[in-house]
């Protein structure tokens, strides 16, 4: 926090970096464990069925991990003191 008073000043400028900071780490490491626990099995189907790089990620490892993500954005949303909560 001093850091981020010194760099930015005394204004609104360091409160919304500490909130962005406070905000980023958790949903990043949910997102990143909810693409690490994707089911290998739907891997080895996608690349049985000929999926690559950018169409491997958009039909199988996006909607296998959108419930741990979506989990993770409102763990995010919720914890730096955010207003917005999405409904349980």
């Amino acid at each position: 926090m001093p850091l981020l008073l010194l760099w930015l000043g005394i204004d609104e400028a360091p409160k919304i970096t500490l909130i962005a900071i406070g905000a980023f780490f958790p949903v990043y490491l949910n997102f990143v464990a909810g693409i690490q626990n994707v089911d290998r099995k739907l891997v080895e189907v996608g690349g049985i069925y000929g999926l690559t790089g950018y169409r491997l990620i958009v039909r199988i490892f996006l909607p296998a991990a959108c419930p741990i993500c979506s989990r993770a954005c409102a763990v995010g949303c919720r914890w730096p003191g955010c207003s917005w909560s999405p409904p349980n």
